[in-house]
């Protein structure tokens, strides 16, 4: 249940940026928080759709679409572990984990299975908020931009302007979040990127210490168009400062 201190949850709702008409599925079985969530949601201008259960739940985002979904993990019958493994099977849809399982290894394990962000109860609903809308932002944000937009070696060819990526001429599937990070890399131009720049640039600003996060996707990322991720060739760690993309010829 949601951490509040001393007022009302809904007395000073947001400073948020909100992204308009975004639709917002949430799934739990907790009658409380969904009605919490969804007044609130409500009221920052977010469509929202309520799903008791993950089987009603992955009906649900199949029927609607929604642009970003709120996953418990301990549910009955399908907990959000397997919901999760479900909808990376059908779409790459930002999901934002809440759930009272606490702890990096959940964190880690959250993220590895393909999870947007991940927030542990109980939580603060004005950074619940800003998260929402700060992976909104990311997502829906021109993926394109000044530097370099497009790459090819022979080994690894990016393409930011259509979203694609293959390696060997095998497509790549890469989650927002991954190609978002991939992106702001490679419009560096081989400039390196500090931490804070990187999860400012691809989380928002309400994640700038959030280094865990960015560990977990730089990882993820580099397991799918590396040769060696244990011997990264594109994405390279910059000792002091954070990380850069090298190019490379064959």
């Amino acid at each position: 249940m949601c951490s509040e201190t001393g007022r009302s949850v809904f007395g000073e709702l947001s400073d948020t940026l909100v992204v308009p008409m975004a639709k917002i599925l949430i799934i739990d079985d907790d009658p409380t928080l969904h009605h919490l969530l969804t007044l609130a949601l409500t009221q920052e201008g977010y469509e929202v759709i309520s799903a008791r259960g993950g089987q009603e739940g992955l009906r649900q985002a199949y029927r609607h679409q929604p642009d970003l979904i709120i996953l418990d993990v301990l549910m009955p019958e399908m907990d959000g572990w397997e919901t999760l493994t479900r909808l990376r099977e059908l779409s790459d849809v930002p999901v934002i984990m809440l759930t009272a399982q606490s702890g990096s290894r959940y964190t880690v394990r959250g993220l590895s299975a393909g999870a947007d962000d991940y927030v542990a109860k109980p939580f603060h609903l004005e950074e619940l908020l800003a998260r929402i809308a700060a992976v909104l932002r990311r997502t829906r944000s021109d993926s394109a931009g000044d530097g370099l937009a497009y790459y090819d070696d022979g080994y690894l060819t990016v393409d930011l302007t259509t979203m694609q990526v293959e390696r060997e001429g095998v497509p790549v599937s890469l989650t927002p979040t991954e190609f978002k990070l991939l992106a702001a890399l490679m419009r560096a131009a081989e400039t390196p990127l500090s931490k804070r720049e990187l999860l400012t640039t691809v989380w928002g600003e309400a994640y700038q210490a959030e280094f865990n996060i960015l560990r977990v996707h730089i990882c993820h990322l580099r397991e799918k168009i590396e040769r060696n991720p244990r011997a990264p060739q594109y994405i390279v760690t910059v000792k002091g400062v954070g990380y850069r993309f090298q190019r490379h010829k064959e």
